[in-house]
C-alpha cells in the first residue's frame, strides 16, 4: 500500500497489458503494421522523464520481472487490471491475450484481475472464445494464504467460501 504524508493508499492499475511486439512474433507480410504499432507507443515515453525511457528493443518485449519490478514495486500497485489486446493480424501470438494475462496471474496470485475480450467481427466463434474465457479460471479464483484454487464456475468457488449466490 502506497503511503504519502501519513496517508495510506491502495492502488489500482484498472488498465495495463504486458505484451509480445518482438519481430519474431510479427505476422509474415504484417511486419510494416506490428513494427508501426510497438513504434508509436513506443513514442509516447518521450512524453515522461527521460530516466524512465527504454530502449525499442526492451519495450517490444519486457520480461515478467521487469513487470512485477515497474507495476508492484517502484509503481506502487497493489491491483493491476490487465487489458487483453490481441492484434493477432500482426502478432503470431497476439499482442497480448487472455490467456497470457492469466499465465502470469496464476504466478502472482492475488495481484492481477485478468479481463478477457470479444470481438463482433469473430461471430460465432467469437462468441464461444468469450464463454470460454468467461467459464474458465479467469475472474473465479479464490486466493488463500498459501495457495489459489481456481474453480470452473462461480458457484464452485462461492460455495468454496462460503458465500451464498442466491442473496446476490
Amino acid at each position: 500500500m502506497y503511503e504519502k504524508d501519513g496517508h495510506r493508499y491502495f492502488v489500482v492499475d484498472s488498465h495495463m497489458h504486458h505484451w509480445d511486439a518482438s519481430p519474431e512474433n510479427w505476422v509474415a507480410g504484417q511486419e510494416n503494421y506490428a513494427k508501426g504499432w510497438i513504434e508509436c507507443f513506443h513514442a509516447y515515453q518521450g512524453l515522461g522523464p527521460p530516466a524512465t525511457h527504454w530502449s525499442i528493443e526492451h519495450f517490444m518485449k519486457s520480461s515478467e520481472d521487469d513487470l512485477m519490478m515497474d507495476v508492484f514495486e517502484d509503481g506502487h500497485v497493489d491491483v493491476a487490471i490487465f487489458q487483453p489486446t490481441y492484434l493477432k493480424e500482426w502478432y503470431r501470438t497476439g499482442f497480448n491475450t487472455t490467456e497470457q494475462n492469466g499465465v502470469v496471474a496464476e504466478r502472482h496470485p492475488g495481484q492481477f484481475i485478468v479481463n478477457t475480450r470479444w470481438d463482433p467481427r469473430e461471430g460465432d466463434a467469437g462468441l464461444k472464445e468469450l464463454e470460454e474465457n468467461m467459464s474458465t479460471h479467469y475472474g473465479r479464483m479464490v486466493h488463500l494464504d498459501d495457495r489459489t484454487i481456481m474453480f470452473a464456475n462461480p458457484e464452485d468457488a462461492a460455495e468454496y467460501i462460503g458465500f451464498d449466490l442466491s442473496a446476490v
